[in-house]
């Protein structure tokens, strides 16, 4: 799956919505050709982080994406855009690979520098909020989970942090969702996989530690299907909460063309995505920063890794889109702060395209 940079190397969501730019600063969208897909994987070795080991993906075999309906490709001049969950002065934000927490101590651990899974995917849970079609809230829980203390589930590992983090800081939304379901979720249906709780595979040593692709999919239909509320301040996990749907993962091929991941992203954004029932899906994207010839908003043109972010937003009259990347200063190679941007679509359909493991889309 996505993969993240070792930040030694780089130098140390429901409107229509045109021109969206950064919570905290303005960056130009990059420009980018008509995208030349790569030949693809017919199947993904779904992990994500720097340096990625391959590990397979075991359980739920990769399906189709339901087809939107009616048409596979939207009318041209369609726009819609989710409106965000959380206060712009607080983003969704990792934390930073040192620093202190929220309980006021000191952490060094160079494994947070790879949490961009487990950040995307509390990113998509913050727009579920509690409905008749599923039993979940996944807004509740990443808001609301009482603050806890998280440390990595393999006791073999060199570097290894016990950090506290709250559901949201004076600067980040998110943080304490963010530890839960890269250190303490699951083992899910995929639990023959799962050596170690969490989605980020920790059975790897740092830099190897990714996220397999499965489980931000398995996560995110957990959680939305009830296994982790958060009521009055207590959070309750449901072990036998189904994680079967509504998102489904399509790995990148080159018969997904741009087209179909335009109308697949805007069916799921406007609720006519039928597994949704009708409700708003944001969509995780697994792309790779920078391929050369396009790159992220908040990354520079060098140094492309994997990586996992949050879609928002499209417009096809304008030909964007709009993502959440909760990898801000220290973990990006820009300094620039986690939260919203914009590119190209062609940019977004070619940065799916070489991102190196092809792990396409959670829809």
């Amino acid at each position: 799956m996505p993969v993240r940079r070792i930040p030694a190397l780089i130098g140390a969501i429901v409107i229509v919505a045109a021109g969206v730019t950064s919570a905290a600063a303005a960056a130009p969208s990059p420009s980018a050709p008509s995208p030349a897909p790569s030949a693809g994987h017919a199947t993904s070795s779904a992990i994500l982080g720097p340096d990625r080991g391959a590990v397979a993906n075991a359980g739920h075999k990769p399906g189709p994406k339901p087809s939107p309906s009616p048409s596979p490709t939207p009318p041209p001049g369609g726009a819609v855009q989710l409106t965000p969950w959380w206060n712009p002065s607080a983003p969704p934000w990792e934390p930073q690979g040192s620093g202190t927490d929220d309980a006021g101590q000191a952490y060094s651990d160079s494994n947070y520098w790879n949490f961009c899974g487990p950040g995307a995917t509390a990113v998509t849970l913050g727009f579920w909020r509690a409905n008749s079609a599923f039993a979940g809230n996944g807004n509740a829980f990443v808001t609301g989970i009482p603050r806890a203390s998280y440390t990595e589930p393999n006791s073999s590992l060199s570097i290894r942090a016990t950090t506290t983090w709250d559901a949201i800081d004076s600067v980040s939304s998110g943080r304490g969702a963010i530890l839960y379901l890269a250190e303490n979720v699951g083992p899910l249906s995929d639990g023959s996989g799962w050596t170690y709780p969490g989605i980020i595979d920790w059975s790897q040593a740092y830099p190897y530690d990714g996220t397999p692709v499965n489980r931000i999919r398995d996560a995110l239909n957990w959680v939305i299907n009830g296994g982790a509320t958060v009521s009055n301040g207590t959070l309750t996990i449901d072990t036998s909460a189904s994680d079967a749907g509504p998102y489904a993962w399509t790995p990148y091929t080159s018969t997904l063309t741009a087209s179909d991941i335009q109308a697949g992203i805007m069916a799921d954004l406007d609720g006519t995505n039928p597994a949704a029932q009708g409700l708003p899906m944001p969509v995780v994207a697994n792309v790779i920063t920078a391929s050369g010839h396009a790159h992220l908003a908040n990354w520079s043109n060098r140094l492309g890794v994997n990586h996992s972010i949050t879609i928002i937003g499209a417009d096809n009259a304008q030909g964007t889109y709009t993502y959440v990347d909760t990898c801000g200063p220290g973990c990006n190679n820009t300094g620039d702060a986690a939260g919203v941007y914009t590119v190209s679509q062609a940019t977004m359909v070619a940065l799916l395209a070489a991102e190196t493991d092809h792990d396409g889309l959670i829809w």
